[in-house]
């Protein structure tokens, strides 16, 4: 999961503001995000679909801290390059 930064039931948020409704992904084994029951491989798809237009996943999902899902992702490639 990201080279540890991010964990097995670590749950991520979208929050659409034009019909004021806070989405929730969670991180499963396999490295899948499941929201409403259903399981996504990749980050931007369940969003895509719920939206119905296309998302960018790795910037709209965010932990509770804030963190969006690119950061993550940048610093596990920064991890790994060093």
């Amino acid at each position: 999961m990201l080279f540890g930064h991010l964990q097995v039931g670590d749950k991520l948020s979208y929050h659409d503001t034009e019909r004021n409704r806070t989405y929730i992904a969670t991180v499963k084994r396999d490295g899948s995000l499941e929201v409403d029951g259903k399981r996504y491989g990749p980050p931007s798809a369940p969003l895509t679909e719920i939206m119905g237009r296309q998302r960018h996943g790795w910037r709209d999902w965010q932990l509770a801290d804030g963190r969006q899902l690119r950061q993550l992702r940048r610093q596990a490639l920064s991890d790994v390059s060093r």
